[in-house]
């Protein structure tokens, strides 16, 4: 019995050392995700501030906040933070244009745009500025932290109401889109589906074909417009105007 107590003993000493030096990480901010916020409204800061504070144990790290674009960027490198929550109307500087601008000066750093706005000449012209993420104001905690750890992980997250402008404005520009990237009809119709976040078995499903068409499909979509994802794919589409704004 003393050797087995010894080993539950050791084996209890090192499962704590870890649990311990994980908690030390996070504190200290060296795993966690950092978060910086611009919005020059000062009673919503400190809303969506201590938002992030309560998130501190779950690995995302409040970094400091911006009253507008001009000021962000300043303090963008000294702060380092992964990710940035940015409002869209502000003063000096707004959130299309710093968002642009921070993607040439740090290319690394993801953009959330946090906005009342769901109208298109919003959300459409943040996406072209490089935003990874779109959400509205009066989101919760659960979809913020979701949004976070989704563009920080190199995906994009936008709240549903913002991805049905998306789709419906690839929807309205079908012929355009057909005419100037020489997608053959089928192409289009899977396009619009890849761009409503579905995968190829839902859109296999759908369409009631096998999931090997779709991929292929996707596959020649992807050679055609020159692009690597979904983001990239509707960054192409604004570009080449192939989405009105």
């Amino acid at each position: 019995m003393g050797i087995y107590t010894d080993c539950f003993f050791i084996f209890y000493l090192l499962f704590s050392y870890v649990i311990n030096r994980q908690k030390l990480l996070l504190m200290t901010g060296n795993t966690a995700i950092r978060v910086y916020i611009a919005d020059d409204h000062t009673f919503f800061r400190y809303g969506i501030r201590s938002a992030l504070q309560s998130l501190k144990k779950e690995g995302i790290l409040f970094m400091g906040e911006a009253p507008n674009g001009a000021v962000l960027l300043d303090a963008i490198a000294l702060q380092q933070p992964h990710v940035v929550l940015m409002d869209i109307e502000m003063p000096v500087m707004n959130g299309i244009e710093a968002t642009a601008m921070l993607k040439k000066l740090y290319p690394n750093v993801r953009t959330i745009a946090l906005s009342f706005s769901e109208q298109k000449n919003h959300v459409l012209p943040m996406l072209e500025a490089g935003a990874e993420g779109y959400l509205l104001k009066d989101t919760g905690i659960s979809e913020l932290k979701q949004a976070i750890r989704n563009v920080h992980e190199g995906y994009a997250y936008y709240t549903p109401s913002v991805s049905h402008i998306i789709a419906a404005n690839i929807r309205d520009t079908k012929t355009k889109s057909l005419s100037k990237k020489t997608l053959t009809r089928r192409e289009t119709e899977i396009l619009m589906l890849i761009c409503q976040g579905q995968s190829s078995k839902e859109i296999a499903c759908s369409l009631f074909v096998s999931k090997r068409t779709v991929d292929s499909i996707r596959e020649n979509i992807m050679q055609k417009t020159g692009v690597k994802n979904m983001l990239q794919l509707m960054r192409y589409a604004l570009k080449e105007e192939l989405i009105t704004v």
